[in-house]
């Protein structure tokens, strides 16, 4: 277990903000433990069947975006 949560999760929130608002985008919070981050999307669902077609979207991107925050010898698991 790497304690770093609010680095990784601190790194993610900047390359957020300067990406702006280009598409999709993330938000990264602290989850339970210092060690653990969640990632919402950051902009909501509404109760529309096109954002059924988001949600996978959005859970690929914020995983990719997660993995390049870790280090080499770093994995994220998902639950």
């Amino acid at each position: 277990i790497a304690l770093r949560g609010k680095e990784v999760m601190d790194e993610l929130n900047r390359k957020e903000t300067l990406n702006g608002n280009k598409g999709e985008g993330c938000h990264f919070v602290p989850e339970y433990g210092a060690w653990m981050v969640e990632a919402t999307p950051k902009r909501p669902y509404n109760g529309y069947t096109s954002d059924l077609l988001r949600v996978e979207r959005s859970m690929r991107l914020r995983r990719k975006r997660m993995l390049t925050a870790l280090g080499e010898n770093e994995v994220a698991p998902t639950m």
